[in-house]
């Protein structure tokens, strides 16, 4: 993706990472296979896409990297979310750790933990 995006624009200036997948069964019930694909797209595939439009980025002189965790990855949301919420968690100490990593020059990297919509509501946001 950030290749294609060199090869047709000539660079990276910014970053937004905004995938997520959910999962609803408890820690004691949640297979293997359902942790380990929460993992790979909601953390595995944040970092990569971190690490390679940074690259780019440091190379020309500065860019932003903005990824959007969740509010579960702050506070959880109960039973039946525990890869969900680790791998959002893991988005939020990830960007943290970036900032530090490539908060020289020219470099940008905020984390969003936006809150569900009904919680939202609830708090007097979204209209």
């Amino acid at each position: 993706m950030v290749d294609a995006t060199v090869h047709e624009f000539g660079g990276v200036d910014i970053l937004v990472n905004c995938a997520g997948i959910p999962q609803h069964d408890p820690a004691e019930l949640t297979p293997l296979e359902t942790w380990d694909r929460v993992l790979d797209i909601n953390l595995r595939g944040t970092f990569l896409c971190c690490q390679a439009a940074a690259r780019v980025m440091l190379k020309k002189g500065g860019g932003v990297i903005i990824n959007f965790s969740s509010i579960a990855g702050v506070v959880g949301v109960g039973r039946g979310a525990n890869a969900y919420c680790a791998s959002k968690g893991g988005v939020k100490r990830l960007d943290q750790a970036a900032r530090l990593g490539v908060g020289g020059q020219r470099n940008s990297c905020k984390c969003h933990c936006p809150l569900p919509v009904p919680h939202a509501r609830a708090q007097g946001g979204y209209g």
